[in-house]
């Protein structure tokens, strides 16, 4: 049996299963913090100001989630070790 099957059938999500699901998500949180942005900035209204700002909040710590999630790919693609060569 292939480990994804097992691990569906333990219950537990893999790190592929959580990127499914935190993604829609961090999008969904990037759209309300755009629309409530401009709206506020154009009408000024106290309840966006707080829907942005607590949004933000949630944007900040599902980003967070996203990156830690992503880490192996981030280390990978940006802290990569410069070769050494020989042309002195």
């Amino acid at each position: 049996m292939p480990a994804a099957d097992q691990q569906q059938k333990d219950g537990k999500m893999n790190k592929m299963d959580w990127l499914k699901k935190i993604n829609p998500v961090l999008f969904l949180v990037f759209l309300v913090q755009a629309a409530t942005g401009v709206i506020y900035f154009l009408v000024g209204s106290e309840i966006l100001g707080v829907t942005h700002l607590f949004g933000g909040l949630l944007m900040i710590l599902i980003a967070g989630i996203h990156l830690v999630l992503n880490w192996t790919w981030v280390r990978s693609n940006y802290f990569k070790k410069k070769a050494l060569t020989d042309k002195g």
